[in-house]
């Protein structure tokens, strides 16, 4: 009996005694106008129109995303015309395929160890309905999430090795961050398969296999795969191995389905096999996938999982057993599929009752919590709330108050909290949780979500430090959320038709977002509540002129509706609804605001991109054309010498040129610009972080002789640096300045350093907005949302340089500079630093040479290699020869073009040769070169990019030294290594 709206008569007394505590707590302004940012006017191409089908408003939708190629149109109009990419472009592939066939011929017993969410469940079931089909020996695991938690456990691991006496485990998404637990397999006898897609540790577990798509380069078509896309992958391959390559279509709707629910980028390989997937999901023939649409409205597209079978599925992993998901997957009787689909259904509607209830306490304590204005982020807990589904509480509380939200349940039992988060563009959870990893005893996640628990004792600290750690994070950002137009369209151009046409930009998710259009002055005719409880509204609009009037649906609109009457301008997504058989057009508003209202002022810190003043110095810049040379020692092409005038206030070294010379090349390690590690006067070491003196003066002289390169530095004929000049640096020689003549310049060099901004991707797209076609970003092995990097290989002459990736050696530094010549460089180093391992660079390695023989004809240039894998020539040289002698490939290089070619399979003991050793220390001597980019201070990089003389004062730098003590020693021997290296060393570049 339903009482007033209430199917349970106690929440109707609940939700009274609670709106009267609600009435004496503050009210927090919500942030519910959000900036409309409108597209860069932009004219179509007669060919993308032609790809289009004749349809301009396709073809801008298009050029919106990306596209602006026809072939590339075509292949995103129709799936036929897409080349799906090989299982084999996996490393471990092939390694995986002969240990589950080793598996299935020996009757080996394996079991499919899977996540409880939806994409989890998918993934399991794809696998493990291919090994039923090869006649394996197969079972699968679902961990509980009350009382297991997200990943392998040691005490399921025990139990599958000694009661299920199980010889293989394969993972599906999950497992790449369980060292410990497939460590312990491992000495169980217990040999296990990675099957994940979540991010990827410094050390891998010791797997057999590992099938992970970030081993692969970040453009490659997989790099984005969910848990059921490798799942997939790795099905299609052991199916083809077996000469059943007709049975991998019948896998799409389970594909379809994980992956639509994962909310992964729907690009690339995701796109198209979700393209081709949902016709399959909707027209599945598995009794409980047809059981669980039986239960569930009808919508389109992606809709039907997003609002339809996915909460379902999950449904049952929060609040029950995953196993059953995965056996409604996998059940063919069709009178059990129903009794399952059922149970998913009751317990989806435990769910929203659930979530409706903590939702209402959460947001009366997030009200309280903002109520003073000084936090950006919220963190909550309860003894009363269900850990299950906190993480949708979380997504709701992110959407009305537009701040990173962490919410848990305490377990009093147990002595603990475990919980979820959720995010906001411009902050990173995962480094969130990580700066606090001394307050958890377990985490993990990904940039917008993420789970943690901790002990019960730590809550308030550690819900205070979150807070306090988002603070920083966002401290002077905007967090008005920003909508994307996509087109503004007259209300006489909006039909039925054209919401029929726009469903071909589908399917919609991550990355390709539904069309948002925007239309002006529409009157507010009449609006009506919807459901039960009002929340959502149905509004009857018309445009300006009275010819056309429009249908609109208003989700979760109770706080933020127009009144009837009122002009407005309307942000929406055009849809086609279907009623009875008849199909109408209908809006889904997406935000309104008054027509003439101004546009909301976008807060966000202001940065200053502008040069400064100097004084002068002196510093050779390394010529482009030769700085990533390995030709010898002796060079015959030549250096500039840049004459510079300098300043440095702490963070901003302006540098202008006056004068640029020429001199020849001499011998490695003795030729000029070396940098004194120590105050020569004091013999301390030199201080990083002390004050520059309003005009330091320095005087150069010859300091040896270049005919006789191994003489050494004449303290006679060099004036000694004074006691108040602990930083010196030796200028060329008379007859080196005096080799060739002198070209006059004029330009300005300003470093300006952002490393230590609270949100790298939001500096980016300031800088972006601000400097436009000015600027160029530099990143190779690493994307960034909204804006194309240039890597080594493709850099031009650009005004203003930043530095997103810290390139991996001084060499190429220097070349960026010298190709790139700006007048202003910004440090930012956003990107996530990659400490990987020789083992985990031969394997990425090795996935980039498969994707050139497969897709490139076996041919590759090495400097984009060096570029794809932000690294070095010594490092890809050294990772060939090895791969080359374990003979997995064959290659030759001709003209700075390398010719790949896969050979066979790995040999044993590869980690005894020598080259791998050699291979190992370089890698290391790259973490070392970008851990000094991000660290050490902004003059002391200048210095070692545009060797010149600063002048420190000795008082300041004794004052200073114990705060840079520790750092101190790496930096001196750092720079002593790389003042020693010219361009012309083997191997350094």
């Amino acid at each position: 009996m339903v009482q007033n709206g209430y199917a349970n008569p106690a929440l109707l007394i609940y939700d009274l005694v609670w709106r009267k505590i609600e009435n004496m707590v503050s009210t927090v302004p919500l942030v519910t106008k959000k900036i409309w940012k409108f597209p860069e006017p932009s004219q179509p191409s007669c060919e993308m129109v032609a790809a289009a089908g004749g349809h301009e408003i396709l073809a801008r939708l298009m050029m919106r995303r990306g596209i602006n190629k026809r072939e590339q149109a075509e292949a995103f109009l129709d799936s036929s015309k897409y080349t799906a990419s090989s299982p084999m472009e996996f490393a471990d592939m092939s390694k995986a395929i002969v240990r589950i066939t080793q598996a299935i011929a020996s009757k080996e017993k394996v079991i499919v160890y899977g996540d409880y969410d939806v994409d989890g469940v998918t993934a399991t079931s794809v696998v493990l309905t291919v090994l039923q089909k090869l006649g394996a020996n197969v079972d699968f695991y679902i961990p509980s999430r009350a009382s297991e938690g997200y990943g392998l456990n040691l005490k399921a691991v025990s139990i599958l090795a000694s009661k299920k006496r199980a010889k293989l485990i394969i993972t599906c998404d999950c497992g790449i961050s369980n060292f410990a637990e497939i460590n312990l397999a491992k000495s169980l006898g217990v040999e296990t398969i990675i099957v994940d897609h979540h991010s990827m540790p410094e050390v891998l577990p010791p797997a057999v296999a590992t099938l992970h798509p970030k081993q692969l380069p970040e453009d490659h078509p997989l790099f984005h795969l969910p848990g059921v896309g490798v799942a997939y992958k790795l099905a299609e391959a052991l199916l083809e191995d077996n000469n059943l390559a007709a049975e991998v279509p019948k896998l799409l709707d389970f594909v379809a389905l994980g992956m639509i629910a994962d909310m992964v980028p729907l690009v690339q390989e995701n796109r198209y096999l979700v393209q081709i997937g949902l016709p399959a999901l909707v027209n599945s023939p598995r009794a409980g996938i047809k059981a669980l649409l039986d239960n569930t409205v009808k919508m389109d597209g992606t809709d039907i999982v997003g609002f339809g079978l996915a909460p379902r599925i999950n449904a049952v992993g929060r609040l029950a057993d995953a196993s059953l998901a995965v056996n409604l997957m996998t059940v063919e009787d069709e009178s059990k599929a129903q009794e399952l689909a059922n149970q998913l259904e009751m317990e989806n509607a435990r769910r929203q009752e659930l979530c409706d209830q903590i939702f209402f306490e959460a947001d009366l304590k997030a009200k309280h919590a903002l109520s003073d204005g000084q936090d950006n982020a919220l963190a909550l807990y309860s003894t009363t709330w269900h850990h299950g589904v906190v993480g949708i509480v979380a997504s709701r509380l992110v959407e009305k108050y537009h701040c990173p939200v962490f919410i848990a349940e305490m377990d009093q039992e147990e002595g603990k909290i475990k919980g979820s988060a959720r995010g906001i563009s411009g902050i990173d959870l995962y480094q969130i949780l990580k700066a606090n990893d001394h307050l958890l005893t377990k985490w993990g996640g990904h940039q917008m979500a993420a789970g943690f628990s901790a002990e019960a004792v730590n809550a308030d600290v550690l819900c205070r430090a979150l807070v306090d750690s988002c603070n920083r994070a966002l401290s002077g950002q905007r967090r008005r959320p920003v909508l994307e137009i996509d087109l503004s369209i007259e209300p006489n151009l909006l039909d039925l038709s054209l919401a029929k046409l726009l469903r071909k930009m589908g399917p919609f998710g991550m990355w390709n977002k539904k069309p948002v259009l925007t239309m002006q002055s529409l009157t507010v005719l009449s609006s009506r509540p919807l459901g039960k409880e009002g929340k959502h509204h149905r509004l009857m609009l018309r445009s300006a002129d009275g010819a056309n009037q429009f249908e609109c649906v208003y989700w979760r609109s109770a706080d933020n509706l127009p009144a009837d009457g009122e002009e407005i301008d309307l942000a929406f997504n055009p849809e086609v609804n279907v009623f009875n058989h008849t199909e109408r057009l209908q809006l889904v508003l997406c935000d309104w605001r008054r027509n003439g209202e101004p546009e909301p002022e976008e807060e966000e810190e202001l940065l200053d991109f502008t040069p400064a003043a100097s004084t002068v110095t002196t510093a050779p810049l390394v010529a482009a054309d030769h700085a990533d040379s390995s030709k010898g020692l002796v060079q015959a092409l030549a250096n500039h010498v840049v004459h510079l005038e300098t300043r440095y206030d702490g963070t901003t070294a302006s540098t202008s040129v006056a004068e640029i010379s020429f001199v020849p090349d001499i011998i490695s390690g003795s030729a000029g610009f070396q940098p004194a590690s120590k105050n020569p006067s004091s013999n301390r070491p030199i201080n990083h972080k002390s004050a520059l003196p309003s005009q330091p003066q320095v005087d150069f002289h010859p300091t040896r002789d270049v005919s006789n390169p191994t003489s050494q530095v004449s303290n006679t004929s060099t004036p000694a640096c004074s006691s108040s000049s602990p930083l010196c640096f030796r200028p060329p020689t008379s007859a080196e300045s005096g080799a060739l003549t002198s070209t006059r310049a004029s330009c300005q060099i300003t470093f300006k350093d952002l490393r230590s901004h609270a949100s790298p991707a939001s500096v980016v797209d300031t800088a972006s907005r601000k400097l436009g076609d000015e600027l160029s970003i530099f990143a190779e092995s690493c994307k960034l949302n909204g804006h194309e990097p240039c890597d080594r290989s493709s850099i031009q002459a650009t005004s203003n340089l930043l530095i997103w990736q810290f390139p991996p050696s001084i060499q190429v530094f220097r070349s960026i500079i010298s190709k790139s010549q700006p007048s202003r460089i910004y440090l930012c180093g956003g990107a996530a630093r990659e400490d990987y391992d020789a083992s985990s660079f031969l394997k990425r390695l090795l996935a980039m040479v498969r994707f050139a023989v497969n897709q490139r004809d076996g041919q590759a240039h090495a400097e984009k290699l060096c570029a794809g894998l932000s690294t070095t020539k010594m490092a890809l040289a050294l990772g060939l020869t090895l791969l080359k002698k374990l003979e997995l490939i064959d290659w030759y290089a001709e003209d700075s073009v390398i010719f790949l070619d896969i050979s066979g399979s790995s040999a044993e003991g590869f980690d005894e040769l020598p080259e791998y050793r050699q291979l190992a220390n370089t890698l290391r001597e790259i973490t070392e070169f970008r851990n000094w980019c991000a660290e050490a201070p902004l003059n002391e990089i200048q210095s070692v990019l545009l060797p010149n003389a600063i002048r420190l004062s000795e008082e300041k730098a004794e004052t200073s030294q114990e705060g840079v003590r520790k750092d101190t020693t790496l930096r001196a021997n750092y720079n002593d290594r790389a003042s020693h290296v010219q361009p012309g060393q083997p191997g350094k570049s």
